[in-house]
């Protein structure tokens, strides 16, 4: 189960929103509670992005 967590946390950072999306999707169709889905893959996803913003790696357009 914490392969798809991963998964999802990759797929964000690597800003791939579509593929979010889907695995969401799967996660959900696994009995996933969406709150660990939030937990332990979007919250350290929106983590990491904001340290990359941070740095200046990433970028608001």
């Amino acid at each position: 189960m914490s392969d798809i967590f991963e998964e999802i946390r990759k797929s964000l950072v690597e800003l791939e929103y579509d593929k979010v999306i889907e695995l969401v999707k799967k996660a959900l169709d696994q009995n996933i509670h969406p709150l660990d889905i939030i937990d332990k893959a979007l919250s350290p996803a929106m983590r990491e992005v904001g340290d990359l913003f941070e740095k200046g790696e990433y970028f608001l357009a």
